[in-house]
């Protein structure tokens, strides 16, 4: 899948639970170095996307905040920190 996303230079938007932290910042680092443009999707204070409704989770979305290189060091830093 990794490699389709690259291919089609599509945007991915993570929205993963709170407790899988360290794996959103690992795959942001990895799509980041590929040029691939990342989202974060703000979630809380639900536990998980699931618990969202379809509009809202719409809504987190359209709200979501553009990852950039320096945004990857904040939330590396912060994920070691938490």
């Amino acid at each position: 899948m990794f490699q389709e996303i690259v291919k089609n230079d599509s945007t991915v938007y993570i929205a993963l639970d709170p407790d899988a932290e360290k794996k959103a910042v690992y795959l942001i680092k990895n799509l980041l170095n590929y040029g691939v443009e990342v989202h974060k999707v703000n979630i809380a204070p639900h536990g998980d996307v699931g618990e969202m409704t379809r509009n809202e989770f719409e809504k987190r979305k359209e709200q979501s905040t553009l990852v950039t290189s320096e945004d990857y060091l904040l939330l590396h830093l912060s994920s070691l920190m938490g």
